[in-house]
């Protein structure tokens, strides 16, 4: 309910020619303890997800060469944000974020939108 994640014809053939097994999309809440100072700023009380794409013998894939993921988080923006402002962010192992190129938020849907290659921890920010 809180985010919709679409794959292409592309995405499914290279999962499959990776994986030789059962797959398992995982899509897990993080808090925000695994961020910086800095990074607490720009995500604030904002939703934090991990994304994982795992087979039945631990095979991983972290990242896709031909496909990608279109990812959109469900936000209801505050009436003290405006929507130039609100974009995804990619959190790193050490809890940086940086700002995801081309996301944007849908003011029509109430998410945030954004395509990806990478698969790993995503945040909703706010940049003034």
């Amino acid at each position: 309910g809180d985010m919709c994640l679409t794959m292409n014809l592309k995405t499914l053939k290279e999962i499959s020619r990776r994986i030789k097994s059962d797959v398992y999309l995982k899509i897990q809440r993080n808090n925000k303890s695994i961020l910086t100072s800095k990074s607490k700023k720009i995500i604030q009380n904002r939703p934090i997800f991990q994304i994982s794409l795992t087979g039945r013998n631990k095979q991983k894939i972290d990242k896709f060469k031909n496909g990608e993921l279109k990812v959109e988080i469900y936000y209801n923006r505050l009436k003290n944000e405006k929507k130039k402002g609100l974009f995804a962010y990619s959190v790193n192992g050490k809890g940086n974020v940086s700002r995801i190129a081309k996301s944007y938020y849908d003011s029509k849907k109430k998410t945030i939108n954004f395509t990806t290659r990478t698969l790993g921890r995503f945040a909703v920010g706010y940049k003034r």
